[in-house]
């Protein structure tokens, strides 16, 4: 294993956070949630169909301890109607709506992003099958930046074998 990957991993063992994973279905997603349920790096929520998640870890051979992760189906969650009543609050100036609200909480970007502004989760990875506007845009509308930081950057690792590259 890459030092890089170990320094990580070594310090999110130390204050376990909890995530959640939009996209839940998805294969990377799954073989994540596996090693970091098995490594107790951090308590995982996956968004998605509870079926369709374990059908799709069980054909790829995952062996993912469900004790261990929480899975919301976003589309028919019960926080649905308080996410929308405060993502309403939250988006007063831009006039939102409670059925545009709703509507914004069927995108799995949003749904997740209303967890962490709820203090339900830590914090978010998600961008595996969104273009990177599709997944920050909802945080950029619900959390915001603090006053004093007015960009928002992104940063990609790349870890090889013999070297990271940024």
């Amino acid at each position: 294993m890459h030092s890089f990957i170990r320094k990580i991993r070594n310090q999110a063992k130390k204050n376990p956070k909890h995530i959640v994973f939009p996209e839940g279905a998805e294969e990377r997603v799954l073989h994540a949630t596996e090693i970091i349920t098995k490594d107790k790096i951090a308590k995982i929520t996956l968004l998605g169909n509870p079926k369709t998640i374990k059908d799709k870890a069980k054909k790829l051979k995952l062996k993912i301890d469900w004790k261990k992760v929480h899975i919301e189906n976003y589309k028919t969650s019960k926080l649905k109607e308080s996410f929308a009543k405060e993502l309403v609050k939250l988006r007063k100036s831009h006039k939102l709506t409670l059925p545009q609200a709703r509507e914004l909480l069927k995108d799995m970007n949003y749904f997740g992003t209303m967890m962490v502004q709820m203090d339900l989760a830590d914090g978010m990875v998600t961008g595996t099958t969104n273009s990177t506007a599709d997944s920050i845009r909802p945080a950029l509308q619900i959390i915001k930046t603090e006053e004093k930081f007015h960009k928002v950057s992104g940063v990609f690792f790349m870890v090889l074998e013999k070297r990271l590259l940024l």
